[in-house]
């Protein structure tokens, strides 16, 4: 009897060891994933916030010298 309950333990042990194994890697990729997001996210706010400029000054300048 104990033989056996000491195999389940072990067997719970490995499995519960593999899960959080997994569970770290989905973490991770999930993290990297939005970084990647955030990143090119923030580079198209940024040439967003260019492109306004420039079409600001572009109708500035139109208004000012027609």
């Amino acid at each position: 009897m104990a033989k056996n309950k000491s195999q389940k333990n072990s067997f719970f042990k490995k499995t519960s060891g593999i899960s959080s194994q997994i569970s770290l890697f989905f973490a991770f990729s999930i993290d990297f994933v939005l970084s990647f997001l955030k990143k090119t996210y923030k580079e198209q706010i940024f040439r967003g916030k260019i492109k306004a400029k420039f079409a600001v000054q572009k109708i500035t300048n139109y208004i000012c010298n027609p």
